[in-house]
């Protein structure tokens, strides 16, 4: 925790050393949002009450109220969807547990050789969309996945950049927990049986904290990955960080301060990326 908030004055800091440039770059953190007194307090009630239960121990909690809190408000307060800064944190944040559990059980299928019908459905759609750029995906959604819809359902850009996202992130970390799967000890599973534990107690207790803990780093990797590839949003006409300073650079028409608005979109992601790898090995050695 001390690690991120000397990452945060370290941005703070990085944005006020020009002249006049403070007040241009870090009003593009907070663009977009549009709050009531209530939703401000709820927002920040949910951080604070997310923070204390990670800091305590209580990680899957901790996630999970942050994961549901969070999605309840954006789904049902479309209009409250925000831009900026903001926008690529919220949207790593709501799409890594998704991908994580999309992941998992594409894993999980195609470790499953009974049902072979559940196994070649998983395997299909893991060799299908890892052969797609997230790119490429995106505009398939836009152009053919908006007409497969029903007109009567109502999808904000903001769930189907949540939901694309996830899918997209979760192929690749079905092959690292697959790979976990499958160096998995058996012996384990046998003892657990031996032991009076059901088969789906074996899973949840046993055999999911073995695989999350022995493929964290190689995983952390993707959700670094995960939180960078915010930044291709604007295709689904949300602002992030990236494209609210593009549009800002464009409305200043200042050529020389291109390089200090770049480099300061490098260090706001920079600091994403090393937040999420620094609490990937704080959870590692925990």
């Amino acid at each position: 925790m001390k690690s991120l908030i000397r990452y945060l004055l370290f941005m703070i800091v990085f944005a006020m050393f020009y002249v006049g440039l403070g007040d241009v770059i870090i009003s593009p953190l907070l663009t977009g949002y549009h709050f009531s007194a209530l939703s401000l307090f709820g927002l920040i009630l949910v951080i604070l009450v997310s923070l204390y239960l990670l800091n305590h121990g209580y990680f899957i909690v901790g996630i999970t109220f942050w994961y549901l809190s969070s999605l309840t408000y954006f789904i049902l307060l479309p209009e409250t969807t925000p831009s900026g800064y903001v926008l690529n944190i919220l949207i790593a944040l709501i799409s890594i547990p998704t991908a994580f559990m999309i992941g998992f059980l594409l894993a999980i299928g195609r470790a499953n050789h009974s049902i072979i019908t559940l196994r070649f459905f998983c395997v299909g759609l893991v060799k299908l969309i890892r052969g797609i750029p997230l790119l490429g995906l995106l505009f398939f959604v836009i152009t053919v996945g908006s007409k497969l819809i029903p007109e009567s359902w109502i999808v904000s850009s903001f769930t189907t950049a949540w939901m694309t996202i996830s899918l997209f992130a979760g192929v690749y970390l079905s092959d690292i927990f697959y790979a976990g799967l499958r160096a998995y000890p058996k012996q384990l599973d046998e003892s657990a049986l031996s032991l009076g534990f059901t088969p789906f107690q074996a899973l949840r207790l046993i055999k999911l904290p073995w695989v999350v803990q022995k493929t964290l780093p190689s995983a952390t990797n993707i959700y670094v990955g995960l939180f960078k590839e915010t930044s291709l949003l604007l295709i689904l006409g949300l602002y992030d960080l990236l494209g609210v300073m593009q549009n800002t650079l464009n409305t200043l028409n200042q050529e020389s301060l291109t390089i200090y608005f770049y480099l300061y979109v490098g260090v706001c992601f920079w600091i994403g990326a090393k937040a999420i790898h620094t609490l990937g090995r704080h959870i590692l050695i925990k």
